[in-house]
């Protein structure tokens, strides 16, 4: 049962709830609605609100309702609907002062800017190298979100909000404890498989200029991509700060992996919002049982969305294979 608790008060009535969570992107979003709703309901969930959704004892998710939707249809009555997104909203949707610039300063420093700013915690895991020295400020208009994934891209991590309301500056853990396991043509409600090549080329080709002025290249095969488009070349061009830093093979195979990564995706619905009692998240891994569909073995968690109605409830997945991006993200 999922618990709403707003200005201190808990509703557990909702017909429909809907959450989705990307690992990739910040501010996850989410919606209730409730049919005939009590008018002292309606008149305290208003928009700017603080929230907590609960799901039985766990946190789902800490936010703000964005927006409040009262609606009034025969012979249904009142519909109540809210929307909102978690408290990295606030990150999304603002920009620094003019002028904001920390010379020599780190990513944390920032970090910790940004979290003071959406009222969250800042948590760094050990593996994520953020005291570098930096000099750098905001570019015109850009979101106090956009800057931190700017500078936590140059240290190879990701700038990420938790359910309780933390600030994680991290990589992925493509290789943690699986939460669960997943059986194609099994336990699996409808499944989809999507191995897609064709924004894909047989050889990049990346040019950087050196420290003496020369201009050196590199090539880089895609040994998939090349059997289906033989001498097809296209070119990368180091443009990022995270690019501006690396040799020129490391920027062209950064390149290649991640358009690998993003090339096969295996989408999973499967009735509930629990894997063994854990409530499904972005960043998780599961086995997935498919091997006589050769899609066997253990997969990253990229999206979740999370629904429930009066049919009852429901998880969709977005996997990825593990381990493919691992060097910068």
């Amino acid at each position: 049962m999922l618990t709403t608790i707003i200005n201190s008060r808990a509703w557990t009535t909702w017909t429909e709830v809907q959450i989705e969570a990307d690992w990739f992107t910040p501010a996850d979003a989410w919606s209730v609605t409730l049919r005939a709703p009590p008018m002292v309901q309606v008149q305290s969930c208003r928009p700017g609100a603080v929230v907590e959704l609960v799901e039985d004892r766990d946190f789902v998710l800490r936010g703000r309702i964005d927006a409040a939707e009262l609606v009034h249809e025969r012979p249904d009555g009142l519909r109540l609907t809210l929307r909102g997104r978690d408290l990295a909203a606030v990150l999304v949707d603002s920009t620094p002062p003019a002028g904001t610039a920390y010379a020599n300063a780190t990513v944390w420093r920032v970090a910790k800017a940004a979290a003071d700013l959406a009222g969250l915690r800042l948590v760094q895991r050990p593996d994520a190298v953020l005291d570098a020295q930096l000099l750098r400020q905001p570019k015109r208009d850009e979101t106090w979100m956009a800057w931190l994934q700017r500078l936590a891209l140059v240290a190879g991590c990701w700038p990420r909000v938790t359910a309780t309301g933390e600030l994680h500056i991290e990589r992925p853990n493509y290789i943690s404890t699986p939460v669960g396991q997943v059986v194609l043509g099994g336990d699996v409600l409808s499944w989809s498989h999507n191995h897609d090549i064709t924004h894909r080329v047989g050889t990049l080709v990346g040019d950087r200029p050196d420290d003496d002025g020369s201009v050196g290249s590199v090539r880089v095969v895609d040994a998939e991509a090349e059997a289906a488009w033989p001498n097809r070349v296209q070119s990368v061009s180091p443009r990022r700060a995270v690019e501006r830093r690396r040799s020129a093979r490391q920027v062209v195979t950064y390149e290649r992996d991640r358009r690998i990564f993003e090339s096969e995706t295996l989408q999973v619905r499967v009735a509930g919002w629990r894997a063994n009692g854990t409530i499904w998240q972005p960043g998780q891994a599961v086995v997935v049982d498919g091997a006589r569909f050769g899609l066997g073995g253990s997969w990253w968690v990229q999206t979740v969305k999370l629904q429930r109605s009066l049919a009852g409830s429901l998880a969709e997945l977005t996997l990825k294979k593990p381990n493919i991006i691992k060097e910068a993200l």
